[in-house]
């Protein structure tokens, strides 16, 4: 299974997810879900949440392809979005979102365990809050350690 970290945010820039829009994505994934399972490539966003200044919303989207533009793949959530709910109003142009997507780091929350308890003794929450320089100079102190 392949996965990636999507984050998104409206064109518009004074647009936000708020109360009204969260409910929009909420059924816009349901929606998604349901239709991408019976696609020739199935894909299902896993996870989803909201950034505390309501700019941008994270989703986790799951393909059983690799996909070379993930983004891409979420054209049926958009349309959803657009055609189904009241968010046109947040269009610039024809577009609703611009994107970024990245690969999920290598240790994931199932994995912490593992890695001699969060590479030197920290805790998932102590890690997490960690800038990713900061992150891969601990990677790279664990490495070294074990003489990789």
């Amino acid at each position: 299974m392949n996965s990636y970290v999507i984050s998104v945010q409206f064109v518009n820039s004074n647009a936000k997810f708020g109360a009204n829009e969260r409910e929009s994505v909420k059924d816009a994934v349901s929606n998604y879900n349901s239709k991408s399972l019976i696609a020739k490539n199935p894909k299902k966003i896993t996870e989803y949440s909201f950034s505390d200044d309501e700019l941008t919303m994270t989703l986790i989207l799951e393909s059983e392809a690799e996909l070379p533009m993930p983004t891409k793949a979420l054209r049926l959530l958009s349309s959803y979005l657009v055609e189904k709910t009241q968010l046109d109003q947040n269009l610039s142009g024809k577009q609703l979102f611009k994107m970024t997507t990245t690969t999920p780091t290598v240790i994931m929350e199932d994995n912490l365990s593992s890695v001699d308890a969060v590479l030197s003794n920290k805790s998932i929450q102590e890690f997490k809050a960690l800038s990713t320089d900061e992150k891969l100079i601990e990677i790279y102190k664990y490495l070294l350690k074990r003489d990789v």
